[in-house]
């Protein structure tokens, strides 16, 4: 918190510990653990899949079965604006930062 996370949500810069985002509304199931990583599938309702790698070392905040949004994190750490404004766009990355800030 403080003054360091201001100046890090201001200059936009990636933090040192961002977060997996989901990039699409869906279900989610567990895969294979690859190479220290688990994998995480996201199925939309219309049978899109992406597919995410998610560190061991990470907390995962998800559960098989679970349904998520768009933008929701898959683990631990902080959610980039970046991911936000790409996934969400401007209006909710807008929302972020004030929100973020407000937290400060």
């Amino acid at each position: 918190g403080g003054l360091p996370r201001v100046t890090e949500l201001f200059e936009a810069r990636n933090p040192s510990n961002p977060a997996v985002v989901a990039e699409i509304d869906g279900e989610v199931s567990f895969g294979k653990i690859k190479r220290g990583n688990q994998e995480i599938m996201i199925t939309s309702k219309i049978g899109e899949v992406k597919k995410y790698l998610v560190p061991l070392s990470k907390q995962i905040l998800v559960q098989e079965n679970d349904f998520i949004r768009a933008g929701m994190p898959l683990s631990d750490g902080a959610i980039t604006p970046a991911d936000i404004l790409a996934i969400m766009g401007p209006t909710a990355v807008q929302e972020y930062i004030v929100n973020e800030v407000q937290d400060v």
